[in-house]
C-alpha cells in the first residue's frame, strides 16, 4: 500500500492503516463497510470479489500482476535469517530450507483439488469452490523448486526505495541479501 501511494504521489499520512486481519474478520470488515481500500491475499480476496465487496485495482496473485504492479517479479514468502543465525544453526537453516523445498515441490506436482483437502477447513472461508479457483490461481506465482528468482531481489529494492527514505539512502549488496545455497542443498538431497 506504502509503495502504491508512493507511486500515485501520495504521502504515508494521507491515508490511515489499521489491522483487520487475515481470514474471515476482513471479509467481515468488508461486509460491514469498515474499511475504504484493503491490501490482502487469498482466499480473503477471492471471497470478496466474489461477494462484489471489493473491487480489485492492483493484482499481485499472478505473476503477470507482479510485474504489472511492482515493475517485475516480487519475492512474497521468504525464510528471513540474520547472518549471525546462519552461521551459529546451519542445521536449522537447512531443516527449514528443505521443508519449503518439500512443500513446494508437493503443491507444483498436485492438484488444487488435492492441495485444498490437506488444507484446514477454515481456510476456504466458507466458500469452497472460491478457495478452490484462488489456490488453482496462485499456484503459478510460487516457486517449482524454492530458488530466489533473477530480478526479484531487485524488483523489492527499487519498491522499497520508493516509500522508505532509509531504504533509499542505503548501500545495499543486493546479491549478499539471499541465496540458494540451502534450497540447492535441499535439492541435492532429494535426488
Amino acid at each position: 500500500a506504502a509503495y502504491l501511494m508512493a507511486r500515485s504521489g501520495l504521502k504515508p499520512d494521507d491515508a490511515s492503516f489499521i489491522g483487520i486481519g487475515v481470514t474471515a474478520t476482513a471479509v467481515a470488515a468488508a461486509r460491514r463497510a469498515e474499511i475504504d481500500a484493503l491490501v490482502s491475499s487469498d482466499p480473503m480476496i477471492s471471497v470478496m470479489d466474489a461477494d462484489g465487496l471489493v473491487r480489485i485495482i492492483f493484482d499481485t496473485r499472478t505473476p503477470e500482476g507482479n510485474t504489472a504492479v511492482y515493475g517485475g517479479p516480487y519475492p512474497g514468502g521468504i525464510v528471513y535469517a540474520t547472518r549471525g543465525f546462519i552461521d551459529k544453526n546451519p542445521g536449522t537453516v537447512e531443516a527449514v530450507s528443505t521443508a519449503f523445498v518439500r512443500a513446494l515441490k508437493w503443491i507444483a506436482t498436485h492438484t488444487p483439488r488435492e492441495i485444498a483437502k490437506v488444507m484446514p477447513e477454515e481456510y476456504a472461508l466458507g466458500n469452497p469452490a472460491i478457495y478452490l479457483r484462488a489456490i488453482t490461481a496462485a499456484k503459478r506465482v510460487y516457486s517449482q523448486d524454492g530458488r530466489f528468482v533473477p530480478g526479484a531481489a531487485e524488483t523489492a529494492y527499487d519498491v522499497l526505495k520508493m516509500f522508505d527514505a532509509a531504504v533509499a539512502a542505503a548501500r545495499i549488496d543486493l546479491p549478499a541479501t539471499h541465496t540458494n545455497v540451502f534450497v540447492d542443498k535441499a535439492l541435492a538431497r532429494m535426488k
